[in-house]
């Protein structure tokens, strides 16, 4: 079985936020600039540090979901059954026949000659048979998401390393909801922000993030 390879979701990460602080200083010169110097209206400025948050949600939902197909994938490269995988990619392993067992338009005939053969099938399968899932509480990306991502793959220790922004998650969730789905405008969202308090959050994830990665993960076999 192959190692756990980060290198491409921590450089995915970083670009991102490399775009993110260039968007920033593009729309935010310093004061000294000459008056020559192309002037950004204050309603603009407001509306990017609102769109730093929505690219804020971005690489966070990027960078966990891809963690999660990475685990997953290198577990498929054991080359054995799904029954010698740690629990969680066993889970993994039988998570479509169990949550088909939960549908009511099934069948009892169907479950009986269907399903549940299946699902002995699935736990006495390879592992290279695992399809990639996400663990979904219903609570896409919040805080509570995050952990059961860590809990099911075992990643408390990264989770901790996160600090405060833990509790900024759900904030930025919300926001970034707000923004997306119409309620607010990027502008009304970002005047909650003042240039120094957007830039230092964009400093804080990406050190958070960085640290979330430094953790020894998990044991796949």
């Amino acid at each position: 079985m192959r190692n756990v390879n980060l290198e491409s979701i921590e450089n995915d990460f970083h670009h991102r936020m490399s775009c993110i602080r260039d968007l920033i200083n593009a729309t935010h010169p310093n004061a000294d600039l000459s008056d020559e110097s192309p002037r950004i209206s204050p309603t603009v400025q407001k509306s990017v540090r609102g769109l730093v948050i929505v690219m804020l949600f971005g690489a966070y939902e990027k960078t966990v979901k891809s963690l999660c197909q990475e685990l997953i994938e290198t577990a498929s490269t054991f080359r054995g059954k799904q029954k010698n995988l740690t629990m969680p990619f066993r889970l993994i392993g039988i998570f479509n026949q169990i949550n088909a067992l939960r549908d009511q338009s099934i069948k009892r005939s169907t479950i009986w000659e269907r399903t549940l053969p299946d699902l002995l099938g699935r736990i006495e399968g390879d592992a290279s048979l695992l399809c990639n899932t996400w663990p979904d509480n219903g609570e896409y990306m919040k805080r509570s998401q995050l952990k059961l991502f860590c809990r099911v793959f075992n990643l408390s220790q990264a989770l901790q390393q996160l600090g405060p922004i833990n509790d900024k998650l759900d904030m930025i969730v919300v926001e970034r909801n707000q923004i997306a789905h119409g309620e607010l405008t990027a502008e009304e969202v970002g005047r909650r922000y003042s240039e120094t308090e957007i830039r230092s959050l964009v400093d804080e994830w990406e050190t958070r993030w960085t640290s979330f990665f430094d953790i020894s993960l998990i044991d796949c076999g």
